[in-house]
């Protein structure tokens, strides 16, 4: 389920592969590059000292909700930070991240689906009432439900606005639409098995 996330990884064509030391632009946003970066760092210290939870991993979920809140949707960041390729707690596999860009809420969702299972269970008790609060704001709105999509990663809420936005899409005969918020709605879902049971039903 969560390998569908990391489709949001863009990699360069191919004659512009190449480390980063070399004169390829790679287009980032500058804020949210900053805080992954300062997410990363704190991450690394979970993982060194904290045994995987503790004060660094609250600091870690918190800049990469930044990353969100300081960018905007189509913002891109380069998959490692050339100013610390050295911070990089996240696999590799392929050795390809110096040389590609990923949007934002795809560079959030890759660091939390290669968390553990308890750290995404923290992850949402800490957004979850946020998130949930966020979405009453205006639960049918359909700009307001891809923002609460966007902004509360595998969150109940976010799960929520991305099922009300595939039935929309499915009102209007938008199949494909409907198909990929689907498809979102699934990843946020987790183990929610209300939520599991509604997107399952929808795909019928």
């Amino acid at each position: 389920m969560f390998a569908a996330l990391l489709l949001g990884v863009t990699a360069l064509p191919q004659d512009l592969e190449g480390p980063l030391r070399n004169d390829t632009f790679l287009p980032a946003h500058e804020a949210a590059q900053a805080a992954l970066l300062a997410g990363d760092e704190a991450w690394t210290l979970t993982l060194t000292r904290e045994g995987g939870s503790g004060p660094a991993r609250t600091r870690a979920f918190d800049a990469w909700r930044r990353a969100l809140v300081d960018s905007e949707v189509g913002a891109t960041v380069r998959c490692v930070d050339p100013r610390r390729p050295d911070v990089a707690p996240f696999p590799d596999a392929d050795r390809t991240h110096g040389r590609r860009i990923e949007g934002v809420a795809a560079a959030v969702l890759r660091r939390l689906t290669q968390a553990t299972d308890a750290d995404r269970a923290a992850w949402r008790a800490r957004f979850e009432p946020l998130a949930e609060a966020d979405l009453a704001l205006a639960p049918y709105a359909p700009a307001h439900l891809a923002g609460v999509e966007r902004a509360w990663p595998l969150t109940r809420a976010a799960s929520v606005a991305a099922l009300r936005l595939a039935d929309l899409a499915l009102e209007r005969g938008a199949v494909t639409s409907a198909r990929t918020w689907l498809a979102r709605a699934t990843q946020h879902a987790g183990a929610d098995p209300a939520l599991a049971a509604a997107t399952r039903g929808r795909h019928a």
